[in-house]
């Protein structure tokens, strides 16, 4: 997950998010995905208060056949216990 964190940080560092930068992102996260047996994921860059790129990739809800979107609520679990330690 740090690599997917680096290259999209990456991406936006130095160009604009817009155009082939869009479509470079897309195709990145979709690879990294596949590669890694990820179902979905909700990307957002943002600068500042403003968002720059928000999408859904995958699929949410695996038997339901949900779609990620950007408003996707994804359940966490015990997840965030290592955060709060």
């Amino acid at each position: 997950m740090r690599i997917l964190v680096f290259v999209i940080l990456s991406f936006c560092a130095v160009y604009p998010v817009r155009g082939k930068v869009v479509a470079d992102l897309e195709t990145t996260v979709n690879a990294y995905m596949v590669k890694n047996e990820i179902p979905g994921a909700a990307v957002a860059v943002v600068n500042g208060e403003s968002v720059l790129f928000a999408h859904g990739f995958g699929i949410a809800d695996i038997e339901r056949q949900v779609l990620v979107t950007e408003n996707t609520h994804f359940f966490l679990g015990s997840i965030t216990k290592s955060f709060v330690a």
